[in-house]
């Protein structure tokens, strides 16, 4: 497949065609959906998601999806899955996905209009996870109404209360 993507947004877009891939290929077994770099069933952790670029510009896109086994407290496809047919499955949708996938990759982002807690390497934000910029930024409202851009970071969904 051919991409012609900007380089400044190349890892992010994809880290998000990948994602939706996995949800795609995932669906008929699992109602998944998509936080920022996961992929999560009822809250447990299915899939996760991570690229980066190197120098030269290249981009490696790794992913870690729990087939046949999962950790405690993590989601799995099933016994019954065959791996070569979901990255047969995972490429095939890979391919069929339009370029330009940020509305469709908002609209599954299951973090946009949630309280999250944002654990960052110099502290903590808390506040309403409301955008996800093209570039993949997440924005967080905080309880001041200040947006924050968060690029790294670990993202925690709070319970309303």
């Amino acid at each position: 497949m051919k991409i012609t993507i900007p380089q400044q947004k190349l890892t992010h877009t994809l880290e998000m065609i990948t994602r939706v891939s996995i949800k795609h290929v995932t669906l008929p077994v699992l109602q998944c959906v998509l936080i920022p770099n996961d992929i999560v069933v009822e809250d447990r952790k299915l899939a996760g998601v991570l690229a980066q670029r190197g120098t030269d510009g290249s981009v490696v896109v790794g992913v870690g999806l729990n087939l046949k086994w999962a950790p405690d407290g993590a989601a799995r496809v099933g016994d019954s899955v065959e791996p070569a047919a979901i990255l047969a499955a995972l490429l095939g949708s890979f391919d069929a996905l339009p370029t330009d996938i940020h509305d469709r990759y908002r609209r599954a982002l299951v973090t946009l209009g949630q309280h999250v807690r944002v654990e960052l390497p110099t502290g903590q934000l808390s506040g309403m996870a409301i955008d996800v910029e093209h570039d993949g930024r997440l924005v967080v409202l905080d309880e001041c109404a200040v947006s924050h851009r968060i690029d790294v970071g670990d993202i925690v969904h709070l319970r309303p209360g």
